[in-house]
């Protein structure tokens, strides 16, 4: 096997060194096309937005979570493997540019509050989440009222709501393998 010729004088290192450096500079000089020049470290894009929620209702529809108002009353679904949740739509308005982390606390009548995870939430996402009630006998939960804090956010761009549910559960409705909640007259309600 043929060696190639070292340029007088140089080093392996520093030939390796001269090697990268003429690869890496063109990346090192324009940077990401994601780049907010006003994110000097990298990190999350600087925005204003609020939240607001929904939550399916027994009739299948979705009613807003208001604050102060009146509980708003949620379809306690019984789900595969006996899950308890409550499907909880929230919306981002504008958009934020970037996913933000979103959680809930979430408080039991004369119980202690219990914190949530809800995965991120994408910019125009309107996928329902799954709030659970998995901690809680099923008799403990039927027509429970439950304050609901949300939190949703990263560095620079945050947003919560709150409110008052209602949790009502019909014994004849489950969640279908299709993810349709089937009830016991083979209806949607």
């Amino acid at each position: 096997m043929r060696k190639l010729p070292r340029p007088a004088g140089l080093g392996l290192t520093t030939c390796l060194a001269l090697i990268l450096t003429t690869l890496a500079a063109p990346l090192l000089l324009t940077g990401c096309g994601d780049d907010d020049p006003t994110s000097a470290d990298g990190g999350p894009r600087p925005c204003t937005t609020s939240l607001t929620a929904s939550v399916q209702t027994p009739s299948g529809s979705f009613l807003p979570l208001t604050p102060g108002a009146a509980p708003t009353e949620a379809d306690l679904v019984l789900g595969f493997q006996g899950f308890r949740y409550v499907y909880l739509r929230l919306v981002l308005t504008p958009p934020p540019p970037d996913a933000l982390l979103a959680s809930a606390e979430i408080t039991l009548a004369g119980a202690a509050p219990r914190a949530q995870p809800l995965g991120y939430l994408r910019p125009g996402d309107l996928e329902p989440q799954r709030l659970f009630f998995n901690d809680e006998a099923l008799p403990a939960l039927v027509d429970a009222r439950a304050t609901l804090s949300l939190h949703v956010g990263q560095a620079g761009c945050q947003a919560d709501h709150s409110g008052e549910l209602v949790l009502r559960y019909r014994p004849d409705c489950v969640e279908g393998p299709d993810g349709v909640r089937v009830c016991g007259d083979g209806g949607v309600p």
